[in-house]
C-alpha cells in the first residue's frame, strides 16, 4: 500500500511526533508571557509596539511541508502575549507565545506547540511583512526548519 498522505498532513504528523517524543521524555512547557526588550534604534518601544502588536497572517514552509500561519501579538504594560497557530491541511495546531523580544535585527519569539514541541521564530520587518526562519526542536534536537512570511491584518 502506498502512502497517500499530503505534505501538509505530514506536518501535523511531524509536529504530533515531536510532541510525543517530548511527552515520553517528561518535558512540558512553561509560563506563557515574558517582557520584551525595549525597542532599540530609531523609534523606541512605542514604535515597536505599533509595528509588531496585532494580528498577522501568512504561511510557513518547513522541511516537513507547508501551510498557513497566524500570529496574534498583544502588548500591555510592557508584557508581550499572544498565540501562534499553524494550519496544516485544516488541522489547527496552536501554542501560546512563550517569549517575544525585539532586537536591532528584528524580533524573536517561541512557542511550545501542543505544549510540547519547542518552535523558535526569528523574523524581521520587510516591506510591510514579517519574514524569517523557523526551527522546531524536540528533546533539544532540531527536527525541522524552514521559513515564514506574515502580513499584518
Amino acid at each position: 500500500m502506498t502512502n497517500t498522505r499530503t505534505p501538509r498532513r505530514s506536518i501535523a504528523a511531524g509536529i504530533a511526533l515531536c510532541a510525543m517524543i517530548v511527552t515520553i521524555a517528561g518535558c512540558a512547557g512553561s509560563a506563557a508571557t515574558t517582557t520584551a526588550e525595549a525597542g532599540r534604534g530609531s523609534g523606541g518601544a512605542g514604535d515597536a509596539v505599533a509595528l509588531y502588536a496585532g494580528n498577522w497572517e501568512g504561511s510557513f514552509d518547513i522541511s516537513l511541508g507547508s501551510g498557513g500561519l497566524m500570529l496574534v501579538l498583544n502588548h500591555d504594560e510592557g508584557v508581550w502575549t499572544g498565540e501562534v497557530t499553524f494550519d496544516a491541511d485544516g488541522e489547527m495546531i496552536s501554542g501560546a507565545i512563550e517569549s517575544f523580544a525585539i532586537t536591532e535585527e528584528g524580533c524573536s519569539f517561541q512557542t511550545f506547540v501542543q505544549g510540547q514541541a519547542d518552535v523558535m521564530f526569528k523574523g524581521r520587518l520587510e516591506e510591510g511583512s514579517m519574514v524569517g526562519v523557523i526551527d522546531i526542536y524536540a528533546e533539544s534536537q532540531m527536527v525541522a526548519d524552514g521559513t515564514f512570511v506574515l502580513t499584518k491584518k
